[in-house]
């Protein structure tokens, strides 16, 4: 039986888009490089002024 896990990985409002991606792939690529297969992603956008970008990942 696989163990089913949710992560929130909070970035800082001021990375320019570029540098969002490249830190998502950075998270992603660690999670997978350690056994997790992603079952689902979501990029939230809050109306927060300190912290505007949001990913969910579900993982396994």
């Amino acid at each position: 039986m696989l163990n089913h896990y949710e992560t929130v990985f909070i970035l800082t409002p001021v990375l320019s888009d570029v540098q969002m991606k490249e830190a998502v792939e950075k998270f992603k690529a660690i999670l997978t490089e350690n056994g997790a297969t992603i079952t689902n992603e979501e990029n939230w956008v809050s109306d927060s002024k300190k912290i505007d970008r949001f990913l969910f990942v579900a993982s396994v």
